[in-house]
């Protein structure tokens, strides 16, 4: 901002209303000496001084913060200049002239949306009360907050039809993995039937044969499920345990069609599997 011009708007203003240095310093509770140095451009108000300020030299808030007369404007289009000032550094200013510090309205944006509920319910033990700016007499004393919650319902209703269709699915979706179980492992113990029958020659029982082969399987299938479950957690953060727990149950069910078929292939008689391979 150039701190020539806003001094010089000041001093128009002022002189516009009629108001010595003096006069304008008692309204916005300054010193002369602190209007003289922005008239001369050597220094700038504080921000909580503007709003003030504008008021009292009879102009807007944008034609003093750009220095010059804007004419007649419908107040609906005019849009005020974008001053950001630290939170904290103003709160600070505050302190320092001993004035209590409050702010009248401020807008803000969840960074976690699934955290909404949580956020109302804090606002509530706020003491906070719901404004529902569509009731004809919303005026309120007091304090007051409106949730622009319309985009998180809908999201909400919509994961809301997700998890209804996925639980209505999910027992075919169980046995589907079940038979994906049973079907893999056929097809790849076809080729170890010499084996099994070897091992049932040398005094192997069926249930023996059934552990020795179930351990290999389950060695592969806890492997994927871990490596699945920590890529899961490593990309999703908090939620991956869901998806820790989701492998486990799916590893379950791969491992209920595993054995069904390891036991169906272990039935078949030493004689007949031999025969077979020969």
């Amino acid at each position: 901002m150039d701190n020539i011009k806003f001094g010089r708007f000041i001093r128009e203003s002022r002189q516009a209303k009629g108001m010595t240095q003096k006069q304008l310093a008692e309204k916005i509770h300054v010193s002369d000496k602190a209007v003289s140095k922005w008239e001369n451009g050597a220094g700038f108000p504080d921000i909580k001084i503007l709003e003030p300020l504008a008021a009292c030299l009879g102009v807007s808030l944008l034609e003093l913060m750009q220095g010059e007369k804007m004419g007649k404007w419908d107040e609906r289009f005019v849009v005020p200049p974008d001053v950001i000032v630290p939170f904290h550094a103003v709160r600070a200013s505050y302190a320092e002239e001993g004035i209590p510090f409050f702010a009248s309205s401020a807008s803000f944006v969840l960074s976690d949306a699934l955290c909404m509920n949580a956020f109302k319910q804090e606002m509530k033990d706020l003491g906070f009360r719901s404004a529902a700016p569509t009731v004809p007499n919303n005026s309120l004393n007091g304090v007051a907050l409106h949730v622009n919650d319309a985009a998180f319902i809908r999201t909400a209703e919509h994961l809301r039809q997700v998890i209804d269709t996925v639980r209505a699915f999910f027992p075919f979706l169980l046995l589907l993995i079940v038979g994906v179980g049973y079907l893999v492992t056929l097809l790849l113990l076809q080729s170890r039937k010499n084996e099994m029958a070897l091992l049932r020659s040398i005094g192997l029982n069926r249930r023996k044969c059934f552990r020795v082969f179930f351990v290999d399987q389950l060695t592969l299938v806890i492997t994927g499920v871990v490596a699945g479950s920590v890529l899961s957690v490593l990309i999703q953060g908090n939620y991956g345990g869901n998806s820790a727990l989701a492998g486990g149950l799916v590893g379950i069910c791969y491992l209920a069609g595993n054995s069904l078929a390891l036991w169906k292939l272990l039935g078949v008689s030493v004689m007949e599997a031999l025969s077979v391979e020969s």
